[in-house]
């Protein structure tokens, strides 16, 4: 299974309707809302990270809880829960 094909459902706050979102777009999301980057800017995600560590951190089958990487100079935590964390080295 790729990341492409790995949806998850991000947390909604209040009544908001959620949707599944393909997990490698909800981090590239979450790397350009926390930096000045575009996305044209950016390297194909699985220049970052191993695709399939990423959708192993939510597949039931295994004990991954989060999984780390830099994007350019950002530390990316991606949690089982589907939280991101992005934050500059410096």
């Amino acid at each position: 299974m790729t990341s492409e094909e790995h949806y998850v459902i991000p947390g909604s706050a209040g009544d908001e309707w959620v949707r599944p979102q393909p997990v490698d777009e909800l981090v590239v999301d979450a790397v350009l809302d926390a930096t000045d980057y575009e996305a044209d800017e950016l390297d194909p995600l699985s220049s970052y990270v191993d695709l399939d560590e990423l959708v192993a951190v939510f597949a039931d089958e295994t004990d991954a809880t989060d999984l780390s990487f830099t994007v350019e100079d950002h530390d990316v935590t991606v949690h089982h829960t589907g939280d991101i964390d992005v934050e500059s080295h410096s």
